[in-house]
């Protein structure tokens, strides 16, 4: 089974091609989401998984630090979707966006795919379909079902899945438009012990491409190795400003200490990592594991 994973932008690429390049380019992050999922489909799946990532914020960026800018973004990601999904030949396609600021593209990413090869499955996760599948399904007509929340347990189910058009339509966690018109509501699907995700595969990507959330590296000339973890899910607040608790529940699931220092000395030895950034709402609320770990790296 074949799965390609794309990443629309998530920056407003007009600012830079608008001759604004003086404006700091985003932080570049590791696609850990997709790492989390692609390490959970190949350690899990009955069915034997390949997978390949296309990150369209990479050759945006390669395509920003160009002389003349001109306005053909659509265009230039079009390419770089249809020639990987002719290269790769996948048999489902997952988008996975976070902001608002990847809508433009999705559908016109998804129609790509389909012009490649109508009957190649297109799903759409993270939290911007998470947050607003409504309007995803609405004005993207080329998708064929979003994920509600974190996607281990659903995809994985998905691909051993003998029936993908039945599982879509009554999983609690897909949503597609006929279920859309009978008003089902999509629900969560969440991995209870996140030490059943296993290690993640950052070999599969090009770190050099990242930057983590440091400032923009072509005005800074630093070289760092910034990786991230996140150490635990969910949230039982609900701040006005974070989509946590949408996305990964208000119960808080965590990683045991032992896998959390592992974790972090393997990316430290095989990765070459010089700044650790931990991502985790809720590392301090629990002061003495906290302690423990910082003592143990």
């Amino acid at each position: 089974m074949k799965i390609l994973f794309v990443i629309p932008p998530y920056f407003n690429v007009d600012d830079f091609v608008n001759k604004q390049r003086e404006s700091i380019l985003p932080a570049f992050t590791i696609p850990y989401g997709i790492l989390s999922l692609e390490a959970y489909l190949k350690g899990c799946c009955e069915t034997e998984v390949e997978t390949s990532i296309l990150d369209l914020n990479i050759p945006l960026k390669e395509y920003l630090d160009q002389e003349d800018l001109h306005d053909n973004i659509v265009e230039l990601l079009i390419g770089k979707v249809t020639e990987r999904v002719a290269q790769f030949s996948p048999q489902l396609v997952g988008i996975s966006a976070l902001f608002n600021s990847s809508f433009r593209y999705i559908e016109d990413i998804a129609t790509a795919i389909k012009n490649v090869n109508q009957s190649v499955t297109v799903v759409a996760g993270g939290g911007l379909p998470s947050a607003a599948f409504e309007k995803m399904l609405e004005f993207c007509p080329s998708i064929d079902a979003i994920c509600k929340g974190e996607g281990e347990m659903p995809l994985k189910e998905l691909i051993d899945s003998e029936d993908w058009t039945s599982l879509l339509e009554t999983h609690a966690s897909w949503i597609t438009k006929k279920g859309l018109a009978q008003e089902k509501l999509p629900q969560h699907s969440f991995v209870q012990d996140l030490d059943d995700i296993p290690v993640l595969n950052y070999g599969i990507v090009n770190l050099d491409n990242y930057n983590s959330r440091s400032i923009d590296k072509r005005y800074t000339g630093e070289k760092k190795r910034e990786m991230s973890i996140h150490t635990s899910r969910g949230c039982p607040f609900l701040c006005v400003f974070c989509s946590n608790p949408s996305l990964h529940g208000r119960d808080v699931r965590t990683m045991s200490i032992d896998r959390v220092v592992n974790e972090v000395r393997r990316m430290k030895e095989e990765y070459g990592m010089t700044v650790l950034m931990i991502e985790d709402d809720h590392f301090f609320h629990d002061i003495e594991r906290a302690k423990e770990i910082m003592r143990r790296l």
